[in-house]
């Protein structure tokens, strides 16, 4: 996990959400959302699981027959 600045964090909370965050290496822009809304999203696609009806952890990439 990395832990963000102080003057990160203030910037974050001023921020539209979701914020975002650009790696000056690569180039790369990733979207900050809080933990809430991530575990909204991901519950969200647990229970959608691509037409399945049970609540295994398959790999949902994996290719149905």
């Amino acid at each position: 996990m990395i832990e963000l600045t102080t003057e990160l964090a203030r910037t974050l909370g001023h921020e539209k959400q979701p914020a975002a965050a650009l790696d000056p290496q690569t180039g790369q822009v990733y979207r900050l959302i809080k933990q809430e809304v991530y575990d909204i999203l991901c519950g969200s696609m647990k229970s959608q699981a691509w037409g399945r009806d049970d609540d295994g952890d398959e790999d949902l990439i994996r290719k149905r027959p």
